[in-house]
């Protein structure tokens, strides 16, 4: 379970099968595509929306995620740069953000996706549902 959690959401992988790709444009920082994925999954067929509305707890894992990579550039910044300026900090805290909304957007989808989906066995050969 656990590994293929890992799996699904550091390889954009699908959740159920692990093979077939979620999002359609593999580039991350490509801004027009970053966002498009597929319907379901080209490999096993699982939707991946669930139901209307599915992707609004996928909003409160981003906003996780951002708020950790905030805490980190925090942290970062005042161990390694101690007389910093508090606008030059909140600066590169919101540069940080900005860079990492692709990435923040993609996992999140991806870790909430996970939360409700179970992992399928399939044959190899054959592509069924063992």
């Amino acid at each position: 379970m656990k590994s293929s959690f890992i799996k699904s959401v550091f390889k954009e992988k699908c959740p159920a099968c692990l093979s077939g790709d979620v999002f359609l444009n593999k580039k991350i920082y490509n801004l027009k595509t970053f966002d498009k994925m597929h319907d379901k999954c080209s490999n096993c067929g699982h939707k991946y929306e669930l139901e209307p509305g599915f992707w609004y707890g996928a909003m409160y894992v981003n906003y996780a995620l951002s708020v950790f990579f905030s805490l980190f550039t925090y942290i970062f910044l005042h161990v390694f740069f101690s007389n910093l300026n508090v606008w030059i900090s909140i600066l590169s805290i919101v540069l940080v953000l900005l860079l990492m909304v692709p990435i923040t957007f993609r996992k999140g989808r991806l870790i909430w996706m996970n939360f409700f989906t179970k992992h399928k066995q399939f044959n190899k050969q054959t592509h069924e549902q063992v």
